[in-house]
């Protein structure tokens, strides 16, 4: 090695080139080459374009249909390759090869088209071109749908119905679809696609909440709007939660107390009982006054619907019986005895009896009396009528006859039916004076 080096320097300094080794040599690079699609001269009437290289490329690759291909966002029409679908031309000065379309189905002017090439080498075969696919016209997306509205609904389905939308462009390829977002309560809970371009859509009802629909146009080339979003919808089976408290009574007027939680729209009252009997002031509103004619127990509905038409059925039992007030009836009058009449002879007992509600009894008792006893000191003649004197008898007697009737105890006897009626009735007069002051005590 030292031998090397010495002969290497010998030739340096004698102004000779030093030798370059094989294994020293920096390796040859050779450039990708690129194309470049030019639809420029593109027409419906010209369906063809140019695929401009970068460098000379081999000439049987970069005319051969098999190494250009066709995709679409419609499946049927893509093309794994050109074969048997065009002609192509190269130009080995220009670098370009010139694309004829002879199928007709093949559209080169359409959003959804794109063209590639791919595997084709330069003229030395040192290099490929790599895959390259370009749309031959500027997409755009479509426009915005309208936005959803409620044309139907129940507790179980929502039927969301939309204008159409737009596609714009130069070249537009029509709306394919639209796809959706069904949201409950702000989270989405179902997604999908129309089926094909229709304008309308059946979503389920999971269960009670607040709904609302999201929706995006596509077009034919996969391109989608910007969204839009329904109104909400709330769905609200359930009735309205409501309590009758209660009622506060003044006298015989009530006034009926409802707690709800404040989605009542409808308050409605009812009974079956006479309007002659009970009064509702306004069936209609959420507390109204209930007047009651008559004692007993009254039965009213209350029927509440909310917003949703949900309805909630209560009811309430009133009862009233008006207050007792003592002595406020009709006062019991006193109570008269006619004067009992006596014939002038011996009468057995009799017993004279009025009664009224307050149950008094007035009574009158007599007894037998004793014997009336006469002496005759003169005899009677014929013929001549002696009319009896009148003779005090001297020996005490209870009940004694008189010419002016009875006498009982030496008074005659109406005076002492009198001296009764003033008792009876005086002792009728202080049982009332005595209930009504017990009354104004209570």
């Amino acid at each position: 090695m030292s031998l090397v080096v010495a002969a290497i320097s010998l030739l340096t300094i004698f102004g000779a080139t030093a030798p370059v080794f094989a294994e020293d040599m920096p390796p040859v690079v050779t450039p990708v080459p690129t194309a470049t699609f030019d639809f420029s001269a593109t027409s419906p009437a010209n369906q063809s374009f140019v695929v401009a290289y970068d460098a000379a490329m081999s000439t049987t690759e970069a005319q051969d249909p098999a190494h250009y291909f066709y995709t679409n966002t419609n499946p049927a029409l893509t093309r794994a390759d050109l074969n048997g679908a065009a002609t192509i031309t190269y130009d080995p000065l220009t670098y370009k090869a010139t694309v004829v379309i002879t199928d007709p189905t093949l559209q080169i002017l359409d959003e959804r088209a794109a063209f590639g090439v791919r595997h084709v080498h330069t003229l030395l075969g040192d290099a490929e071109v790599l895959e390259t696919t370009t749309v031959p016209v500027v997409r755009t997306a479509p426009g915005q749908p309208g936005v959803p509205t409620i044309s139907s609904g129940t507790s179980k389905q929502i039927v969301w119905v939309w204008t159409e939308a737009t596609d714009g462009g130069d070249y537009p390829s029509g709306i394919a679809y639209y796809r959706y977002e069904l949201l409950k309560d702000g989270g989405v809970i179902a997604a999908g696609r129309t089926d094909g371009a229709d304008l309308s859509l059946t979503t389920e009802v999971i269960d009670d909440g607040t709904y609302s629909l999201r929706l995006w146009a596509v077009d034919n080339a996969g391109l989608e709007s910007e969204p839009v979003t329904s109104n909400t919808v709330t769905f609200d089976t359930i009735g309205p939660d409501v309590t009758i408290l209660d009622p506060v009574y003044d006298g015989n007027t009530a006034q009926l107390d409802v707690q709800d939680n404040g989605d009542i729209i409808i308050y409605s009252w009812t009974t079956t009982e006479s309007s002659s009997t009970i009064a509702i002031s306004d069936p209609g509103i959420r507390n109204p006054f209930v007047t009651i004619y008559m004692d007993g127990a009254y039965t009213i509905t209350l029927t509440v619907t909310d917003a949703y038409g949900n309805q909630t059925t209560k009811t309430v039992t009133i009862t009233y019986f008006a207050p007792y007030v003592p002595g406020s009836g009709e006062p019991i009058g006193p109570i008269w005895t006619d004067p009992v009449q006596f014939d002038n002879k011996v009468m057995e007992s009799e017993t004279a009896t009025t009664t009224r509600s307050s149950d008094i009894l007035a009574q009158a008792a007599f007894t037998e009396s004793p014997a009336i006893t006469s002496q005759v000191t003169a005899p009677l003649t014929s013929n001549t009528v002696v009319e009896p004197a009148a003779i005090m008898d001297t020996t005490p007697s209870f009940i004694a006859p008189t010419s002016q009737g009875w006498r009982i105890l030496g008074i005659l006897w109406y005076w002492w039916l009198l001296a009764a009626a003033i008792v009876v009735t005086a002792g009728l007069w202080y049982s009332t004076v005595l209930r009504a002051r017990r009354a104004e005590d209570m």
